[in-house]
């Protein structure tokens, strides 16, 4: 008989990813024990930006709680059409440090029925470096894993095939485009960097988030062959002299990546910068796909 999708056993992830700019769901699937057929399905996006209310007054607003909820139920939905079996909803540095995480959680658990899992920046490095990057590095080679999110900074450092150490650092993309990021962490982060990579040569930076990948993307530049920090210096001084204006119009930015793009792309060049290295790679991981892994590896055991 021909194998087809209804005699082959699909499992069906979902996951939910509450960041600092945006709100998304990522859908996978895998066939039971075969890891290799983990693939995405469908990626949603919408760009609550929570990180707006939490990095300045501490609190976020209820027009916000309401956006987020509304969001969730969505997504709840959309997981029920995709019959996903095994879900789960993470949120990072805007909840995390918001002073109302108790009441946000209550409320999108009332109305939607999802509840929603605090993750620490350390977690959110675990997640994305470990089941990301930790499977393209290679034992003999040195790399620094930074991902920039609208809150926070998360930098590894591989060597062996192993991380050897990790860092959160509160900065990110919204809030330094916010001027929410101060000088003593900028310097906090630096100091790490430097340290970790003390006495390390021909060092390769991964790079994970949203917006280092739409520059990847804008460049044309390929994931897998690396991108010369030249070049990426260049480009985010071309960036930096346009208009929000022009990045929506004239590069087809989504509004709400047009003013973070700059920032975010400055932090990524600064922690490269610190670590000396010449060459940065994208290979669009993210935390989603850290936790869609993860679920696969604890109910499963296939990877």
């Amino acid at each position: 008989m021909e194998t087809t999708a209804s005699n082959l056993d699909i499992i069906k992830i979902g996951v939910i990813d509450i960041g600092s700019n945006a709100v998304r769901l990522l859908v996978s699937s895998i066939i039971r024990f075969h890891p290799e057929t983990l693939k995405r399905v469908s990626l949603v996006r919408v760009p609550v930006r929570l990180g707006s209310d939490a990095f300045t007054s501490g609190i976020i607003s209820n027009e916000k709680i309401t956006a987020l909820t509304d969001s969730i139920k969505a997504f709840s939905l959309l997981m029920k059409v995709h019959n996903c079996s095994l879900t789960r909803a993470v949120a990072t540095s805007a909840i995390r440090n918001s002073l109302n995480k108790g009441e946000i959680l209550r409320h999108v658990s009332l109305y939607s029925g999802i509840n929603i899992d605090v993750i620490s920046g350390a977690q959110e490095a675990h997640l994305i470096a470990a089941y990301g990057v930790g499977r393209i590095v290679k034992s003999h080679m040195t790399y620094l894993f930074v991902e920039v999110g609208g809150g926070s900074t998360e930098i590894s450092i591989y060597f062996g095939g192993k991380i050897q150490s990790s860092a959160t650092f509160a900065m990110g993309a919204v809030r330094s485009l916010m001027g929410m990021t101060t000088d003593a962490t900028v310097e906090k982060a630096k100091d790490w960097v430097k340290n970790a990579t003390q006495g390390k040569k021909d060092i390769q930076v991964i790079a994970s988030g949203g917006n280092i990948n739409k520059v990847f993307k804008l460049i044309g530049g390929e994931a897998s062959s690396g991108l010369d920090v030249k070049f990426l210096v260049q480009y985010f001084k071309a960036l930096k002299k346009m208009s929000y204006r022009e990045r929506v119009f004239s590069l087809s930015l989504n509004p709400d990546r047009a003013d973070v793009i700059v920032p975010a792309l400055e932090i990524y060049l600064s922690v490269i910068h610190w670590a000396g290295a010449k060459t940065v790679y994208a290979p669009a991981f993210s935390l989603s796909d850290g936790v869609t892994r993860l679920l696969a590896d604890d109910i499963f055991n296939t990877f």
